[in-house]
């Protein structure tokens, strides 16, 4: 009788075990959902749903086009980098600051652009065969001249060239006809050929600008603005940039005049003053993970200029290609836009270089268009090691970057049942097993021996019902490594967690990856150097920080990655665990500017290695 109490006790005490623990992982997983939300610079706040619905409805072409062709085209691109003996090696549409060139000299430009070769049609064609579903475009940039006829100012493409076209004209028609939505650029704050416009400061005195500011909107750039809004049809958005001195009052007039004459056109938060309905999210770097709560765009020039600059031929100059499809992918599954620039010569004409580009662009889309049109983000909580996630309604789309070395990809955190596994190119289908645990969903696929596209594989995932993941980090059972990103980490600076499942007990060392920033410099490498702790089941080990190595991805980021090697530490039991990192601050903004450049450590992810 009483060995079956203590029976009876041991599994009642199982039992309550059992609730804890799946109580403890719905919390966990529950806490886990609450991811942090980054910092943004602004865009228009909607109070009201009606408001909310009329902006979903405006923005929805722009969400389902993911990607975009920036071009950077002006008169600029006739000095091609360089004037009276000198030369830039920075950005070609800057040539007139960086080279402090006088207007009356820079305006001598003009009488020397006849782009001859400009086919409108040829390259909104490109744009199309390449995916893009939208043109952002120099109407006026900081050299303060228009490249479309304007009667507000003689000094435009028409009147000052002997071109004498309107380029915004013929590029409205082809865009029309090849159903592709036609931007803007528009260089509200910065004009170097007018005394109120900011930034020239080789020509004008700190006093002309401010006694001639405010006639600048009024006689110029607001002027200008309706006529880019009146004379060329439906304009899918308006790009404004570098918001450095632009009174609040003035971003909102912009805004307004273009919500009034276009009532569907976008307008990006460049526009300043938390003004606009879309974040641009960095230049030479993007974010991370997804961005809560905001529609975002990256942009990213194919070399160093955006602009054309004959200086900066030389390969190194250029990004690699599989880059940048591979960061059509990572923006896709990130929830964001990608806007891709290139900058044409004097005669009207692409780099080679970038129609190299534009061509393996063509040729992946043809195949995967569907991975990127319409998609939407990852539904895991993390990325991936191998590459990107991309989603429909019933599909998963995998974009395998760096194909596996045992030919085994693993995939953790699915819950919905698999139906088919298929390499998209070629239908080539997939041997694939799943297993049935609802607390470490784990698909394992046999792969090829080798890539059918070395730059981004799309295998395609048919499932039952909209994906359902589970919200924390899952140990790979192939590799057995668990890798936590940067962004599962919630709680206040100094003490974070996260949630991570381990499903084999041993001995794990510690890496911790982050990033540098882009800029460079002695301090690049910002929050590095602290010192803390990381606590798993009141087992903890300390965290100081060294610069082990440095690497860089072939995708992600311009920005290098270091890698920080720490101690051991033996997980004894398997399940959800929570992580704890005390003492060490991190930077968890969108914005890759050089000012947020100096607030802590760019946590890329932690990763735990099983050596036994």
């Amino acid at each position: 009788m009483k060995m079956q109490i203590l029976k009876y006790v041991a599994i009642l005490l199982l039992i309550i075990g059992s609730l804890s623990c799946e109580s403890q992982e719905k919390k966990v997983e529950k806490d886990n959902l609450a991811l942090f939300k980054y910092e943004h610079e602004g865009v228009t706040q909607f109070d009201t749903q009606e408001e909310k619905d009329a902006h979903s409805e405006r923005i929805g072409w722009w969400r389902d086009a993911k990607l975009g062709l920036f071009l950077h085209w002006g008169i600029y691109s006739v000095p091609e980098g360089s004037w009276n003996g000198k030369k830039t090696m920075g950005n070609g549409e800057w040539v007139m600051n960086s080279l402090k060139i006088p207007v009356k000299e820079y305006e001598k430009f003009a009488s020397q652009f006849n782009p001859k070769d400009f086919d409108a049609e040829a390259w909104v064609k490109l744009a199309k065969k390449s995916g893009a579903g939208y043109i952002a475009i120099t109407a006026k940039h900081h050299d303060g001249f228009a490249m479309y006829h304007s009667k507000v100012s003689k000094y435009n493409v028409v009147d000052a060239t002997p071109f004498q076209r309107d380029p915004m004209k013929e590029l409205a028609e082809a865009c029309r006809k090849y159903d592709v939505k036609l931007c803007f650029y528009y260089s509200q704050d910065i004009d170097w050929h007018h005394p109120g416009g900011y930034g020239n400061n080789w020509d004008y005195t700190e006093e002309d600008f401010k006694a001639n500011v405010d006639k600048y909107y009024r006689e110029k750039c607001i002027p200008q603005i309706k006529e880019l809004c009146t004379n060329y049809g439906d304009i899918g958005a308006f790009w404004f940039d570098t918001p450095r001195s632009i009174a609040k009052h003035w971003s909102t007039k912009i805004y307004d005049v273009i919500r009034e004459l276009q009532p569907n056109c976008i307008m990006n938060s460049r526009l300043g003053n938390d003004t606009g309905d879309y974040l641009i999210a960095g230049e030479r770097g993007f974010p991370s993970w997804k961005v809560p709560g905001v529609d975002w765009e990256h942009c990213q020039t194919i070399n160093r200029s955006w602009g054309y600059n004959a200086n900066l031929e030389d390969e190194k100059h250029w990004l690699p290609k599989d880059m940048l499809l591979r960061n059509l992918a990572c923006m896709t599954s990130y929830g964001g836009n990608y806007l891709l620039n290139i900058g044409p010569d004097k005669n009207g004409n692409f780099p080679e270089k970038a129609l190299n580009v534009f061509s393996e662009f063509e040729s992946w889309m043809d195949v995967n268009r569907e991975s990127i049109y319409k998609a939407s983000e990852t539904p895991f909580p993390q990325g991936q090691p191998w590459g990107a996630v991309t989603s429909k309604e019933g599909k998963i789309f995998l974009h395998v970057f760096e194909w596996p070395k045992n030919n085994t990809l693993v995939l953790s955190g699915l819950k919905n049942k698999v139906t088919s596994v298929k390499i998209k190119k070629g239908d080539l289908k997939l041997n694939f097993v799943q297993n049935k645990n609802k607390k470490t969903p784990q698909l394992t696929i046999t792969l090829p021996t080798t890539a059918p596209n070395k730059i981004n594989t799309m295998i395609e995932l048919e499932i039952d019902g909209n994906a359902e993941v589970s919200s924390y980090a899952i140990q790979n059972s192939v590799t057995g490594q668990l890798s936590i990103d940067g962004h599962l980490f919630n709680g206040e600076d100094g003490k974070l967690q996260a949630a991570a499942y381990f499903n084999q007990e041993g001995t794990y060392k510690i890496e911790v990856h982050s990033l540098q920033n882009f800029w460079g410099g002695s301090d690049s490498w910002t929050g590095g150097n602290q010192e803390g702790t990381l606590t798993i089941n009141e087992k903890s080990i300390d965290l100081k920080f060294k610069a082990d190595s440095i690497y860089k991805k072939r995708w992600f980021s311009y920005s290098p990655i270091v890698k920080s090697e720490f101690g051991e530490i033996n997980i004894k039991k398997q399940g959800l665990k929570t992580v704890f990192i005390d003492g060490i601050d991190l930077y968890r903004g969108v914005n890759m500017g050089p000012k947020y450049h100096r607030k802590g450590l760019k946590l890329h992810y932690l990763r735990f290695i099983k050596i036994d």
